[in-house]
């Protein structure tokens, strides 16, 4: 614009030069070039209000696809991405990862365990006859039977997916954490005591209704307190028997999945505390301490 009007002030200020002969041509010259750059100036303006458009346009776009740009005090919306991007990135993600494969693991699962009632009661629905009561019955049963708490252990291993080999390991890692806690209560105290006796006894007492529960809570405050004769660590009894326990299910876990190892929680959550039948280390205790138990209270 402010050319336009150089222009147009040369042109006017040759008009009334004094002197000057007739300069028709030229000025004639001057108004079509004024002219021109007119027509140049106002395309000019208007491509750049067409391309500001565009670009207001573009941004009203993207603010409606990402949302608007938060209150003052939180980071711009592409900060807020960038973080997100860099975040997803990370190598924690791959543990996010692991989880939700777990969990997906866990619903297929579930699946498999109600396909076999779910094809018992589609024989209706594929004409393949009436559906047999007693088997769905039979097989709900069997559902329910699987998920219910039971200290035996063979009940318990019945329900996992591992091999007889992989069985006999889980039994002999439970008899030898047994064994490490019988052998660890049979140390006598400072004064003499042996706790793997009086908790058997105690037990007795609960069972033939001459005990109450609190006398087992009793014994097991005294086997907190009470440190270990001779104990390296210097822990108490039930310090030694919890490191037990831990190493038990530590060990028992290399061999089980995941899968596995949560059916086994269903059963009993303390695996060092599953009923094992012939060779169980406390059987011959438990036996001679039953035996004097009925021989005082006949």
């Amino acid at each position: 614009m402010t050319r336009m009007l150089a222009l147009a002030a040369a042109g006017a200020s040759l008009l009334f030069v004094p002197g000057c002969k007739d300069q028709s041509e030229e000025i004639a010259s001057l108004q079509a070039s004024v002219a021109t750059q007119r027509r140049q100036l106002e395309d000019s303006e208007k491509q750049r209000h067409d391309e500001s458009k565009r670009l207001q346009d573009e941004i009203d776009a993207l603010r409606s696809q990402i949302g608007p740009v938060k209150a003052d005090g939180e980071k711009p919306v592409a900060d807020r991405l960038a973080e997100l991007e860099a975040n997803a990135g990370k190598d924690d993600s791959a543990e996010t990862l692991a989880k939700v494969a777990e969990l997906e693991k866990k619903v297929e699962a579930a699946r498999k365990e109600t396909a076999a009632v779910q094809e018992e009661l589609a024989k209706v629905a594929a004409g393949g006859g009436e559906i047999d009561e007693n088997k769905v019955a039979e097989l709900a049963a069997k559902k329910i039977a699987e998920n219910a708490p039971t200290k035996d252990l063979k009940q318990a291993m019945d329900r996992l997916n591992i091999s007889q080999a992989e069985k006999d390991m889980i039994r002999q890692e439970i008899l030898d954490a047994k064994k490490g806690i019988l052998e660890t209560l049979e140390v006598p105290t400072a004064d003499g005591r042996n706790m793997a006796e009086e908790l058997i006894d105690t037990i007795l007492k609960v069972q033939n209704g001459k005990g109450e529960n609190t006398d087992v809570m009793k014994l097991i405050g005294e086997l907190s307190a009470q440190k270990i004769p001779g104990d390296a660590q210097g822990r108490s009894y039930w310090d030694a028997i919890n490191d037990i326990k831990k190493r038990n299910r530590d060990n028992i876990s290399r061999i089980l999945s995941p899968e596995d190892q949560a059916k086994l929680d269903k059963a009993h959550q303390d695996w060092s505390d599953f009923e094992v039948g012939d060779g169980d280390p406390w059987g011959p205790l438990y036996m001679e301490r039953l035996e004097k138990f009925q021989a005082a209270n006949k």
